[in-house]
């Protein structure tokens, strides 16, 4: 699995991506930039790809025109033609560059199964901007997915996928025991829409909510009953 990281260039480019080694795995950059950008920024972009070139990291840089954000998100939404969600992993650093382009760039980490994050100067690991990749819809209508959230909201800690298995016990969208199986499904979809985390620990495999999954929790715990 690829992990591509995608920034926009901004005059400080050249030291942003110097501080995503400590926090991900990087296989790849791809660069968002402008036609005509300003001579710092140019710089930046430069010693960027020299600093890459001596690291061994490859470098893509997608120019678009100026100020044409259409074309923008066409090329972000592109990338996923070249770069298919089960053969790569999309990063969307949104730290450098304009504040337009990086929120655009975070708008196409949702159209495209991606991860927004910011290097923030005043915290030590990466800020993941809590995004839920999975409609709330969903989530309302699934009454096991609501079920799961809840419990992991309540453990003080990590809890782990047996553990949460006898808690439930019920599959609540049926009423029927909860399977292994059915309840391992429901957890992949979860960890795919960015809600839960998963580690495993010896034979047992430990779980815990995300920040989008504790906004997700609160969502839906405030949603009114649909009776389904």
């Amino acid at each position: 699995m690829l992990n591509i990281h995608i920034l926009t260039a901004g005059g400080n480019v050249d030291n942003v991506y110097k501080k995503i080694f400590p926090h991900y795995k990087v296989s790849k950059f791809i660069l968002l930039t402008e036609a005509e950008e300003p001579e710092d920024v140019k710089a930046s972009i430069e010693k960027m790809k020299l600093g890459c070139k001596e690291s061994g990291i490859p470098v893509e840089i997608i120019e678009n025109e100026k100020e044409n954000i259409a074309q923008l998100m066409e090329s972000i939404i592109g990338l996923r033609k070249n770069y298919p969600v089960d053969e790569a992993v999309f990063y969307f650093n949104v730290t450098s560059g304009r504040k337009d382009m990086a929120i655009m760039a975070f708008i196409g980490s949702l159209w495209t199964s991606g991860i927004g994050y910011y290097l923030p100067k005043e915290f030590k690991e990466p800020l993941e901007l809590p995004a839920p990749r999975i409609p709330l819809d969903k989530l309302q209508s699934n009454k096991l997915y609501q079920k799961i959230l809840i419990e992991l909201k309540k453990s003080s800690g990590d809890i782990s996928q047996s553990t949460l298995r006898k808690t439930i016990m019920k599959n609540p969208n049926n009423n029927k025991d909860l399977s292994g199986q059915t309840l391992s499904q429901a957890i992949d979809v979860l960890k795919k829409a960015n809600l839960v985390n998963l580690e495993r620990s010896g034979r047992e495999t430990l779980l815990s909510l995300t920040l989008a999954g504790r906004v997700a929790y609160s969502v839906i715990s405030g949603m009114p009953k649909t009776g389904k």
